[in-house]
């Protein structure tokens, strides 16, 4: 949900004074990372929630075609299948990074 991902951006940056980039997962990660260096563990967890909670939306679920935009955000998989529960969506995100793990 890029607007409450923007949110969660402006409050770090004005009220906290942190700089965070989540443009995307690669960026998103590496601030959840500067975080944990800068700030210690509990700001980094608490932060870490609110960018995962913020950054998830609503399955959509869909027919692929040729127009279809199948590209997920978070994994930044061009192409996505969610296999598993709606509300299992963290274990979902583990299993596609161990598969491509032990795939790639």
């Amino acid at each position: 949900d890029s607007k409450k991902a923007d949110q969660l951006a402006k409050m770090l940056r004005e009220n906290l004074g942190i700089n965070w980039d989540g443009s995307d997962a690669a960026q998103l990660y590496r601030s959840c990372q500067a975080m944990y260096r800068s700030y210690g563990t509990m700001l980094g967890l608490c932060v870490e929630m609110m960018a995962m909670r913020s950054g998830m939306k609503q399955a959509e679920y869909f027919v692929v075609d040729a127009e279809a935009d199948t590209h997920h955000f978070a994994l930044n998989f061009e192409h996505y299948t969610h296999f598993t529960s709606p509300i299992r969506r963290y274990p979902d995100v583990m299993v596609h990074r161990v598969l491509k793990a032990l795939l790639c």
